[in-house]
């Protein structure tokens, strides 16, 4: 197996769309954390909108990116079945950062048209202030944001539509300057 074609974190490869910004994809957020929140409740801190869906102008992948931050995660897995009858599905801590979370995914016909993904993480985690930051400098900074919707024209071009892992893998060292940036940036705040 090439290392393009490699799974990440253990992830099926999958295919995926690069869309134009759609200023429907903030209701579409509202629409989730109105839904969700209640199943929280008092383990509830905050619920953000995330990644690309959530700068305006920035292309995207039409899936809309959630970060919740809760008192105790350990309690999260209670609501597996609550989450379901919204018609999220569970994938337990999927991505493995250093912090574990819980990540809830919803699909609308297939696993390749995916709608939603919502990380559930304990505050303190410091994935979610990161996640909120990049959100934050891209809005703010059009240059970033533009240089960040080059690059993905670029590897979309170069890897295709068929091959998420080859996408998401050649980003990463991209994303990585965007953090720093982004942290520097918050920093001069």
């Amino acid at each position: 197996m090439s290392e393009d074609n490699i799974n990440i974190h253990n992830r099926p490869n999958r295919s995926y769309e690069l869309v134009d910004y759609d200023p429907d994809w903030s209701s579409r957020f509202n629409e989730i954390a109105t839904n969700i929140a209640p199943l929280f409740g008092d383990n509830l801190i905050s619920i953000e909108h995330v990644g690309s869906t959530a700068v305006p102008g920035m292309i995207a992948k039409p899936t809309i990116d959630v970060s919740v931050a809760v008192k105790d995660l350990t309690t999260v897995v209670s609501l597996y079945e609550a989450m379901k009858q919204l018609g999220f599905i569970s994938l337990g801590d999927f991505i493995q950062q250093d912090e574990p979370e819980e990540y809830f995914v919803l699909n609308g016909n297939s696993v390749d048209d995916r709608l939603a993904n919502v990380h559930v993480m304990q505050i303190g985690n410091p994935e979610i202030e990161e996640m909120i930051t990049v959100r934050d400098f891209l809005r703010s900074n059009k240059d970033a944001a533009r240089d960040y919707v080059e690059q993905k024209k670029l590897l979309m071009k170069q890897y295709g539509q068929n091959d998420y892992n080859a996408y998401s893998k050649n980003k990463r060292s991209f994303l990585e300057q965007l953090k720093t940036d982004a942290r520097n940036w918050k920093s001069r705040q």
